[in-house]
């Protein structure tokens, strides 16, 4: 059977021999195009694993991928060469895949990707409500008369990742006037006058921060309350597209990344296309482009962070013009 034939040949690679070149006619790098490095996923989330070897055609005999200690994930010779799971083990992996070529060359690509547990944030909080608190068995006399109710305290997140800041007033709603949210030594996030109060915030820069909120009632009193987030670098992205995201010819395409959250001072963040032909470079927030010149077919985008002290980082993700 085909499995048993490609964990032979995953077997006899060993998977630990050095890949050789490509073939000459190759005109772009063999890549993993899906997760994107450093991309943080919840445990259970299926993650889809894709290449870009299709774009090699009959020229491709094999493409497989591998774990960490080289512990075999998957082998095919059908393209689009690709497969998801959601069976990786909490912590950071290394994710590797090898193109083996139809005349025995072989190319490899490798990513990290980290895996953290995926909690129900509002699980560990009761909630209670002004009208059935006493059928909930929990004790309202004893709860804060204001509090948070999302994220739980302490909860880390991967930089970039959607945060939903939500509070919860033992008062009825028709007495609340407005909600406001800060972080840290009081820098403003926002407001919100409806119910369910809340606030989804994705641009905290990483590290540790006090998230505050501050409840004004209609008759002029007010409450605050506050908690601890932990947000996690997860390395330099392209945000926005996703990855295989496909666009009407002639549609301008913001594409954007994380380098505002990155560790470290940011000189400039440079863009190329497909075979390396250069967009242009960003040196300001928020280190993002518009293009609407890309021709149809499947493109390949890169971007590259450039630190002051000269350190690089790299990324690159594909998309398709109909």
């Amino acid at each position: 059977s085909l499995a048993d034939a490609l964990k032979d040949i995953a077997s006899a690679n060993d998977g630990k021999k050095d890949a050789s070149n490509t073939p000459k006619t190759v005109d772009t790098e063999f890549s993993i195009t899906s997760p994107v490095n450093g991309r943080t996923y919840k445990q259970g989330i299926p993650i889809s694993f894709k290449t870009n070897a299709s774009g090699w055609g009959d020229d491709v005999r094999l493409v497989e991928y591998w774990v960490d200690n080289w512990k075999f994930l998957y082998g095919s010779n059908t393209s689009p060469y690709e497969f998801s799971t959601n069976e990786l083990s909490l912590g950071k992996h290394l994710i590797r895949s090898r193109l083996t070529f139809s005349d025995g060359s072989k190319s490899d690509s490798e990513i990290t990707i980290r895996v953290v547990e995926s909690k129900n944030i509002s699980a560990s909080l009761p909630t209670f409500d002004v009208k059935t608190d006493n059928k909930s068995g929990f004790d309202v006399a004893k709860a804060p008369a204001f509090r948070f109710i999302s994220p739980e305290n302490g909860l880390t997140v991967a930089a970039g990742e959607p945060i939903t800041f939500k509070v919860q007033s033992r008062e009825n709603t028709v007495n609340i006037d407005s909600v406001y949210y800060w972080y840290d030594d009081w820098k403003w996030l926002g407001r919100t006058i409806t119910e369910p109060y809340e606030k989804v915030v994705n641009n905290l820069p990483a590290g540790k921060h006090a998230i505050h909120s501050r409840i004004i009632y209609r008759n002029g009193t007010t409450d605050l309350t506050s908690i601890d987030v932990n947000i996690e670098n997860t390395g330099f992205q392209i945000t926005s597209p996703v990855s295989g995201d496909v666009f009407k010819a002639r549609t301008p395409i913001t594409v954007k990344t994380n380098a505002s959250l990155l560790q470290g001072n940011v000189m400039s963040v440079h863009f190329w296309r497909d075979n390396w032909k250069y967009i242009e470079a960003v040196y300001s927030e928020p280190y993002s482009i518009d293009i609407d010149d890309l021709s149809s077919g499947d493109h390949l985008l890169r971007a590259r962070v450039i630190f002051d002290d000269a350190s690089v980082l790299y990324t690159e993700f594909t998309l398709t013009v109909e």
